[in-house]
């Protein structure tokens, strides 16, 4: 029997308020449910929970009689092209994190070598296993794109903000490469900047932008929910095990990370990373 294992915050507000809407996107781990132009997800047991999300108890999701277009109605149960989901005993998932942690620059570079190291042992695979011009193309412009912006971002803040801009709907995908990157360099950002590094006022304004620029609905979603620190808990435990320099913890969630998706968790690591960097100059 199909049961709710866990609601995240914003997808029970959802129900609290009886919304309604339709299915987007069927894969094998996931269901994108378009509520009034805003995207949830509905994920299988094998996936991090979000605050946008309801963890569903099969690990495969794909071979459920639910197609793109069914309705889906939000009410004292979720109703779901014939299946009901009652919300009763579902665990509700809140981000429930601290805005900023005070770590010192020589901390921060140690992590970002240890996280550079775990994205070192993925690097190779991602490149030759994956014999897309695009994709190198994608990752050497995000490259030259963080590059530019380190060297840059007091000098030139407007060219440096438009060098990371850039990279938004960059590269193929449900959450394109660029996306990703961008939503962790967003994160990482977002918890470890002192309030009076160089950096912040950078950071604020390009907050304000990201709003404007052109991707798929659900990264944008994804961004919108980067912009204010917020992730799936995969990442709630790096930003923890960071913020009490528990390396197993960084380690282990960094891991759990590089997993999702074919890139997604390479990219979104990648951009974490030089996130810290530029704190670290």
């Amino acid at each position: 029997m199909l049961k709710l294992l866990s609601l995240g915050a914003d997808f029970k507000k959802a129900v609290d308020e009886k919304l309604a809407g339709k299915v987007v996107l069927v894969s094998r781990r996931a269901l994108l449910i378009d509520v009034n132009g805003t995207i949830f997800e509905m994920l299988s047991s094998k996936m991090p929970r979000s605050t946008i999300s309801a963890v569903l108890s099969r690990s495969e999701l794909k071979d459920l009689p639910i197609n793109v277009g069914d309705p889906v109605n939000f009410r004292e149960s979720i109703l779901l092209n014939g299946i009901e989901l009652s919300p009763q005993n579902a665990e509700v998932w809140a981000w429930n994190l601290k805005k900023r942690y005070n770590l010192s620059k020589r901390t921060l570079s140690k992590v970002s070598e240890k996280i550079e190291n775990i994205l070192s042992m993925r690097h190779p695979i991602l490149l030759n296993e994956v014999r897309d011009p695009l994709l190198r193309a994608t990752l050497e412009k995000i490259y030259l794109s963080f590059s530019f912006c380190k060297s840059y971002f007091e000098k030139e803040p407007n060219q440096s903000m438009q060098a990371v801009l850039d990279i938004v709907g960059l590269g193929p995908g449900l959450t394109p490469a660029g996306d990703d990157a961008l939503a962790g360099f967003l994160i990482g950002t977002y918890y470890f900047t002192p309030r009076d590094h160089p950096l912040s006022g950078f950071l604020n304004g390009l907050r304000n932008e990201i709003g404007c620029k052109t991707t798929t609905a659900y990264s944008k979603r994804l961004l919108g929910l980067a912009v204010n620190g917020i992730s799936n808990e995969y990442v709630r435990g790096l930003i923890l095990g960071i913020a009490h320099q528990n390396y197993y913890a960084l380690t282990i969630n960094s891991k759990k990370i590089l997993r999702l998706g074919a890139t997604s968790g390479y990219f979104f690591l990648l951009g974490f990373m030089k996130g810290l960097e530029m704190i670290a100059l």
